[in-house]
């Protein structure tokens, strides 16, 4: 149902859909694994408009008021909040289900999409969020954040020249065909 679609973590997805099958002589789990391939495309959408919102206030606004504010550790809790929903758009952009988060960098240098991107995400992980480099994290955001848009451009999911995230993000929830899903909440899937 679209419930389940939405609320089904996606690593459970992961999990049933990949590896090898020794047997199957029934037929019954490669006709469930072809029935749970990937998410039906607005649910897609949707995860992606949310995560999209997630990392615009996480990184294009809470970050820098994080810093300037000389909170430090709120400003990384915005980073990982950031980097989170980050990732989920990549594989969201990828057609693929995000894994367990321990596996997901892994994963991610495999992506034939935005897969470059790994190296900054990883930066903004690990580096502090004091003077000169809160600043470079800043432009490292709004870099990731363009590159995120200009992927979004290119499938065709976005046409708007903004550099906010969160412009984009209700673009990509216009999208949806469904108008039941279309006028979930924008959050519902996250």
């Amino acid at each position: 149902s679209l419930k389940d679609w939405l609320t089904i973590p996606e690593q459970a997805l992961s999990e049933v859909t990949n590896g090898k099958l020794f047997y199957d002589g029934l037929g019954l789990m490669t006709s469930a694994r072809e029935s749970l391939a990937y998410l039906p495309e607005g649910v897609r959408l949707k995860k992606l408009a949310g995560n999209l919102l997630l990392m615009a206030q996480a990184g294009q606004y809470n970050y820098a008021r994080c810093v300037s504010r000389g909170e430090t550790a709120s400003a990384q809790l915005a980073i990982f909040e950031l980097v989170k929903s980050a990732l989920n758009v990549i594989f969201l952009l990828n057609k693929r289900y995000i894994p367990y988060y321990k596996w997901t960098f892994r994963a991610l240098r495999e992506l034939p999409r935005l897969s470059c991107l790994e190296g900054k995400l990883e930066y903004l992980l690990t580096t502090s969020n004091e003077g000169d480099m809160a600043r470079e994290k800043q432009d490292i955001i709004e870099s990731l954040c363009a590159e995120i848009i200009d992927e979004l451009r290119t499938q065709g999911l976005t046409d708007s020249p903004s550099g906010e995230l969160e412009d984009h993000a209700y673009l990509v929830n216009d999208k949806i065909t469904d108008s039941t899903l279309r006028n979930l909440h924008i959050l519902c899937a996250i």
